[in-house]
């Protein structure tokens, strides 16, 4: 898999390597895709995130909820996002709200029940097909109104060295398989928001190598590999899923680099880098607030249980960049999940 500047390129072309890789450029473009004014971007309101605000020229209100990947419910969640939006009235010198709010919805592809939902629906919404096209040495976003067949279309800088190689893995991409029952007994009672960014997040861990196994029992459901080219090989976990007893909300375990001794010098320079399991924590399943560290524990552990360390999102990104000289900077769980996925493929090689 080649990757570049958040684009990664696969079997079927290219694309964006996390959702907030996509929000980003689509943030700093709003104006020569959509003419649109960019207000607010991860807004918070009533609990909720809208990845972003902006207005048009009407002064009206623009909510734009953007996906990645094939999205079931983005009706439903853009209808949450407007009925809070008109009780809340934020930045209300910039828009007129007598004015109905616009819904648009970007996403590489629309599930049918997304028609079905918009068809039958009292609200309008936009759906705006988005994909990332390559014309000799240049990449393009382009995006589409799926009713007026309305296009736009704007550059993507990337390295021209990058465009021209082949893509060297022709094997087809093999089948995803169907989430298990177990993962769909741990959501069963969560929201169709929280199911649908679990999925997701299932989705990228699985197509993120050809090597990568979804190993399943009761409690949990770890990402890893056990086995490779016929031959044992150690047992290598990126993470896991876990519900303890069935009695808790689903958490998420994360294995991520750690400072395994400290010697003379500045703040975390210095450290021995070793590997660990983490435990994430996120109220939204897209921002992470903070990490617990277990060392010397098993993984099935209860949500309650004394961590040996815990970690501030922010703390733990600056303890990663002197570890690693690698800089994040967004505080998502997307890319934390990027992370663990490229530390797990390191330790493979």
């Amino acid at each position: 898999m080649l990757s570049f500047t958040n684009l990664r390129k696969t079997e079927q072309g290219w694309e964006f390597e996390n959702e907030a890789a996509l929000e980003n450029f689509v943030w700093t473009n709003l104006e020569h895709l959509l003419k649109l004014t960019p207000l607010k971007q991860q807004y918070s309101v009533k609990g909720e995130r809208c990845d972003i605000l902006a207005v048009d020229k009407n002064k009206r209100l623009v909510v734009l909820e953007l996906k990645n990947l094939e999205d079931r419910y983005i009706v439903q969640q853009l209808t949450r996002y407007c009925d809070n939006l008109q009780e809340e009235k934020p930045v209300d010198i910039e828009v007129d709200y007598a004015l109905q709010i616009r819904l648009v919805a970007v996403a590489p592809r629309f599930h049918r029940h997304n028609f079905i939902d918009k068809k039958h629906h009292k609200l309008d919404f936009e759906f705006l097909l988005f994909e990332i096209i390559q014309e000799g040495k240049k990449l393009y976003f382009n995006l589409k109104n799926i009713d007026s067949g309305q296009e736009a279309k704007v550059i993507l800088p990337y390295p021209e060295e990058y465009l021209i190689e082949p893509y060297k893995n022709s094997l087809p991409a093999p089948p995803l398989p169907q989430p298990p029952k177990t993962l769909l007994k741990f959501l069963e009672k969560d929201s169709s928001d929280k199911q649908n960014i679990i999925l997701n997040i299932r989705e990228k861990i699985l197509k993120f190598d050809k090597h990568m196994q979804e190993n399943i029992t009761d409690t949990t459901i770890t990402y890893g590999v056990e086995k490779i080219k016929g031959k044992l090989h150690k047992t290598k976990v990126c993470a896991e899923l876990y519900s303890y007893k069935g009695e808790f909300p689903l958490n998420l375990f994360l294995w991520l680099p750690y400072p395994k001794r400290s010697r003379q010098g500045a703040f975390y320079q210095g450290f021995t880098q070793g590997m660990a399991m983490w435990r994430v924590f996120t109220s939204d399943w897209k921002s992470v607030s903070n990490l617990s560290l277990f060392l010397g524990q098993t993984r099935s552990v209860p949500p309650t249980a004394r961590c040996s360390r815990n970690y501030d999102i922010k703390v733990y990104l600056n303890m990663y960049k002197d570890l690693t000289g690698k800089d994040v900077k967004s505080e998502s769980l997307d890319a934390l999940v990027d992370i663990a996925l490229e530390e797990w493929l390191e330790r493979l090689n």
